[in-house]
């Protein structure tokens, strides 16, 4: 009886924190985190899984001057619609910065967005950055550090790759989680 009993708490614990998960976060984190924004990598990790090419036309409609060749991936469930969007440009750390960007973005959007779970996965203090709850860190001994938009350091970070910018975006009809970091652009297949 006592297995039984411990089995079955196993198999409760196991479904109350399933529920607790966010399939769109987990994906940002398989596809974007894992692959630390690399385009390549997170495609082929999204390939994968079974996502499908997001069609050209819808591509296209991405905006146009601050990050070039997007590329991506979808799915779809009957509640939602996930897509995992890869491009490259240079707006964020400064003009003369290239930057990698992996997003996550689901339709219908999250009332409460991607804001604690974002929290939780940089843990660093946020910043405001246009209204967004922002994340900005290195990595040291496998700690997440925070860095100052406008510390000293931050050109030394960008030049060995080691600064990572998160951001967190949450409306009714999407919300987004987006993970930049320095690097040039992987090969467009």
């Amino acid at each position: 009886m006592r297995k039984f009993v411990l089995s079955f708490v196993a198999v409760l614990t196991a479904v109350v924190m399933r529920a607790g998960a966010d399939p769109a976060f987990d994906s940002f984190k398989q596809i974007c985190v894992d692959a630390h924004a690399n385009a390549d990598k997170a495609l082929a990790t999204a390939d994968q899984l079974g996502w499908m090419p997001i069609p050209k036309m819808m591509l296209d409609q991405f905006p146009k001057g601050e990050f070039n060749d997007p590329r991506g991936r979808l799915r779809s469930t009957d509640d939602e619609f996930i897509l995992v969007v890869l491009a490259h440009g240079a707006p964020l750390f400064s003009p003369d910065v290239e930057v990698q960007i992996c997003a996550v973005a689901v339709m219908p959007g999250r009332p409460q967005g991607f804001d604690k779970l974002a929290a939780e996965l940089a843990g660093v203090e946020k910043e405001t950055i246009s209204d967004k709850p922002a994340y900005i860190w290195r990595e040291e001994n496998g700690k997440h550090i925070k860095v100052e938009r406008n510390a000293p350091d931050l050109k030394k970070y960008v030049a060995n790759g080691n600064l990572n910018f998160l951001v967190a975006l949450g409306r009714p009809k999407l919300s987004m989680v987006m993970l930049a970091v320095p690097g040039a652009a992987s090969a467009k297949p």
